[in-house]
């Protein structure tokens, strides 16, 4: 991605979404600054999103009715590969939880 000019930013907490013209152009980091970009990719939950990241009324009514009344749940990544080969250890289907995998479900569900 770098050999056509997009940066990835990783480690840095955002605070908010900078909005313009209906369109995300940039964030706002932790510590004050503003980065202004084309595009903004996140994974953030989107009841996070509309209750924290957003500014005060920009999503619909009905995604401000979701995140107000929505329930916290642990996300989930899922990743497609196709391979010429199998492995007999990895059944279809496999889930690998990371390490830190009971501390967050601890959090997420007792919120």
């Amino acid at each position: 991605m770098t050999e056509e000019g997009i940066e990835i930013r990783a480690g840095e907490t955002v605070d908010q979404i900078e909005l313009e013209n209906g369109g995300a152009r940039g964030v706002w980091l932790a510590g004050g600054k503003v980065i202004r970009s084309d595009i903004v990719v996140t994974d953030v939950d989107p009841v996070r999103l509309c209750r924290n990241m957003l500014p005060q009324k920009t999503a619909s009514p009905l995604a401000r009715f979701r995140a107000k009344h929505a329930t916290s749940s642990m996300g989930l990544y899922v990743m497609y590969f196709g391979a010429q080969r199998q492995w007999a250890d990895v059944a279809h289907h496999t889930i690998w939880f990371g390490t830190g995998h009971r501390e967050l479900a601890r959090r997420d569900f007792q919120e």
